[in-house]
């Protein structure tokens, strides 16, 4: 959820304790996508008056196959960086190596996914060294202002710590700015301030991922159909359960004992007399129906959260790359619009880091491209097939680049020409040393 704060206020500690009240709901919302992500769903809380009933609690994860596989295809690919900069792209990626930055994109997609949105914080470490890491999204509420340029002002970040000498939860708070951060301690009756510091970044150090305009998770839209889906699952085990504890209903056999009953279950023997019957008292379960409602929420829960399901036996069968990408149109556009925002995120670490490093030259952190590339199975054989129509029609460079190979396009042509120019190769020798085809002088 996105604040706004006009800059021409103050944002004084009374304020900052009104914001984390109204952000209230708000965290709880992302506690309950993140409990969904854990596999703790509602249906774990579900209970019977009567005790004695079976009340079987089953979880489908949906929520962790659909973020899983979300950001899988989103960024299981490293993203890469190119720049005419040489000097500072080398600089860049020295400080994102030092940061195992596919490590924290990871995070942050994953935060992402789940609240719907993510944060990053930038710092440095003991050893005087630029660091970023991934944060929790929740307790955190980023403040912008109030106009049309919605420039971020402030971000608030509050958590608890548990005390175990006093065997309390003390509850701390940071406010970024773009100069300091302010520490805070509540007491219960106001904020404490404890500790303030500057930093040089020139910006707030705090990077804000949002997952989509509405600010909502991959999965947010269909947690009700995921609780349905879970209601299903649990009632037939409960059905299989009061199966297996069927009452044998004896008709006409008015002067059985209880004893009686005992050694038909020892003896595995029963003897009715005439006109008696015993047959087992069991409620018809319409088990087409069940079936059909299942498998429809399932298609409406992988409709709506736009997350294919990847074991269904379309994508199993050898389909085309054209084909393939219909299938995936629904999940390449709500992943186009995670890429858009989080290349912002991404954008605003670089200038940060631009910031810092006083990179002060010919070109800035917009100069940096940024590439992303979906984690998809190379489809080689059709990148041959087109590579091949396209002889003569575009340069060789161009066609060699549309191969997904990880392969220096320049590098390879040198040897191309290298190998012509020997006039041999290994599938095909041909040594040509003035002589004819027969090898023979004329």
């Amino acid at each position: 959820m996105k604040y706004y704060f006009s800059k021409d206020r103050i944002l004084t500690k009374g304020i900052v304790s009104r914001f984390i009240e109204r952000d209230r709901a708000e965290n709880a919302r992302k506690l309950k996508l993140l409990d969904y992500y854990k596999g703790k769903h509602a249906i774990l809380q579900r209970n019977y008056e009567d005790a004695s009933k079976p009340n079987n609690r089953v979880v489908a994860p949906y929520a962790k196959y659909i973020t899983t596989l979300i950001v899988g295809y989103f960024i299981g690919e490293p993203i890469e960086y190119t720049s005419d900069d040489e000097v500072t792209l080398k600089r860049i990626k020295e400080i994102f190596e030092y940061n195992d930055e596919p490590s924290v994109n990871k995070e942050i997609a994953k935060n992402q996914s789940v609240c719907g949105e993510a944060y990053e914080i930038l710092y440095i470490d003991s050893d005087g060294n630029l660091r970023f890491k991934a944060l929790p999204s929740t307790g955190m509420i980023p403040i912008y202002n109030d106009d049309l340029e919605a420039e971020l002002l402030y971000v608030i970040r509050y958590w608890d710590s548990y005390d175990i000498e006093t065997d309390q939860n003390i509850r701390y708070v940071e406010v970024y700015s773009a100069f300091d951060i302010t520490k805070y301690k509540d007491n219960g009756v106001e904020l404490i301030q404890v500790e303030q510091r500057f930093h040089t970044f020139g910006q707030i150090p705090v990077n804000v991922y949002y997952n989509n305009e509405e600010v909502q998770g991959d999965f947010e839209n269909v947690i009700s159909e995921i609780d349905a889906y879970d209601s299903f699952e649990s009632d037939s085990v409960n059905e299989a359960d009061y199966f297996a504890d069927s009452y044998l209903m004896l008709a006409g056999m008015e002067g059985t004992t209880s004893e009686d009953v005992a050694n038909m279950k020892d003896n595995r023997v029963m003897v009715l007399p005439e006109g008696g019957n015993a047959s087992w008292l069991i409620k018809d379960i319409n088990d087409t129906w069940i079936e059909h409602e299942k498998e429809r929420l399932d298609k409406d829960i992988h409709k709506f959260s736009f997350c294919p399901p990847m074991t269904d036996q379309d994508f199993a069968s050898n389909a085309s790359g054209v084909a393939m990408k219909y299938k995936l149109l629904g999940l390449e556009t709500a992943v186009g619009f995670k890429e858009s925002e989080f290349e912002k995120g991404l954008r605003r670490r670089i200038e940060l880091i631009y910031a810092y490093e006083k990179m002060v030259n010919d070109t800035d952190y917009l100069d940096i491209n940024i590439v992303f590339t979906r984690n998809l199975p190379a489809d080689l054989d059709s990148a041959v097939q087109t590579v091949q129509m396209l002889d003569g029609v575009i340069s060789d460079e161009t066609r060699l680049s549309l191969l997904p190979l990880d392969i220096d396009v320049t590098s390879e042509l040198e040897k191309v020409e290298e190998q012509k120019l020997s006039n041999f190769s290994l599938f095909g020798a041909n040594f040509n040393s003035g002589g004819d085809e027969d090898g023979e002088e004329e």
